[in-house]
């Protein structure tokens, strides 16, 4: 078992010296950092909390209220850091996935998944 997690220390070295984990951690620190695309986020999220609590207590939604639900979804689309933040989460996701697809194929004895 050391033998194992001494290499999966040195597959995680590797992954976080990698450029799509450089780029992702990058715009996570810009996307921290900057304070317009901070209160976008916050007042989407509080924006849609509102909301499904409204559904959920069958109480009714009025229509300005889901167009600035719009509004915020437009405007946290059109910002530039989200923007890169979302690319570069998509790549370091992809890696990831690749990663463990590439080490779950060295395993010929592992069940198959299921379909549902």
């Amino acid at each position: 078992m050391e033998k194992i997690l001494e290499l999966a220390k040195q597959l995680g070295q590797e992954i976080a010296n990698d450029s799509i984990a450089k780029q992702y951690f990058d715009a996570s620190k810009s996307l921290d950092e900057d304070s317009e695309a901070q209160e976008l986020i916050k007042q989407y999220e509080q924006q849609a909390q509102q909301l499904a609590m409204k559904e959920r207590q069958a109480q009714p939604v009025e229509p300005q209220e889901k167009q600035k639900l719009s509004d915020l979804q437009t405007k946290i689309a059109e910002n530039p850091t989200i923007k890169q933040w979302m690319q570069a989460q998509v790549e370091y996701v992809n890696l990831l996935r690749k990663v463990n697809e590439t080490v779950m194929a060295q395993m010929p004895n592992q069940p198959k998944a299921q379909e549902q």
